[in-house]
C-alpha cells in the first residue's frame, strides 16, 4: 500500500478468519510514525484495520515500513507500507500533485487564465459532473493562431518524478 502526505487519508487491510474458531490477532509497525487501528483484538468472521501515519513524526523522505500481523500459533503476515513525505512542494504553494499515478482538478481551479481581447475565460457553474466548466467568451470569437500571447488556462502541476512528465 502507498500512503502520502498529499493524500492523507487511511488506508485498511482486512483480517478475516477461513476457518470456524474465531482467533486473535496483534499488530506490530517497525516504524514509530505508522499507526495501526485496532492494534489487538479478536477475529470473528473479519476485521478491517486502519492503517495512517503520523506525518509530523517521519522524515522527509519516501520510505518503507512493515506491518507484522501476527494470529494463532504465531503465524503471520507482513504487509509492506510505502509512505512518501517528500518535503516538495509545500502542501500551501498552490498547484496539484500527483497521486497514485494520478493528477485530478476542477476547471475552475486553474493557476493563471490569460485573456487576449476580445476573447475571454468564463466559468461554467454546475458544467460536467463535479463544480463546472471554462469556456471562451464570447462564443463566436474568431479562431485564434497559437502563440505566446494566445487565450489560455494554467494549471501549475507537480508528477513525483521526471519519467511521469507529458
Amino acid at each position: 500500500m502507498m500512503l502520502d502526505r498529499y493524500q492523507p487519508q487511511s488506508s485498511f487491510v482486512d483480517v478475516y478468519d477461513r476457518g470456524q474458531t474465531s482467533f486473535e490477532y496483534s499488530v506490530t509497525a517497525d516504524k514509530p510514525w505508522v499507526t495501526v487501528t485496532p492494534a489487538a483484538g479478536v477475529v470473528k468472521t473479519e476485521q478491517r484495520l486502519r492503517v495512517g501515519m503520523k506525518w509530523a513524526s517521519m522524515p522527509e523522505s519516501m520510505e518503507v515500513a512493515r506491518i507484522t500481523i501476527t494470529g494463532p500459533n504465531n503465524q503471520h503476515v507482513v504487509v509492506g507500507v510505502i509512505a512518501d513525505n517528500s518535503p516538495r512542494p509545500a502542501r500551501d504553494s498552490g498547484g496539484f500533485v500527483e497521486g497514485n499515478g494520478y493528477v485530478s482538478m476542477e476547471a475552475e481551479h486553474y493557476t493563471r487564465a490569460v485573456n487576449a481581447p476580445p476573447v475571454s475565460w468564463q466559468r461554467i457553474p454546475d458544467f460536467g459532473r463535479t463544480l463546472s466548466g471554462m469556456t471562451t467568451s464570447p462564443a463566436d470569437a474568431p479562431s485564434q493562431s497559437l502563440s505566446p500571447t494566445s487565450p489560455r488556462l494554467e494549471y501549475q502541476i507537480y508528477f513525483r518524478n521526471d519519467a511521469d512528465r507529458v
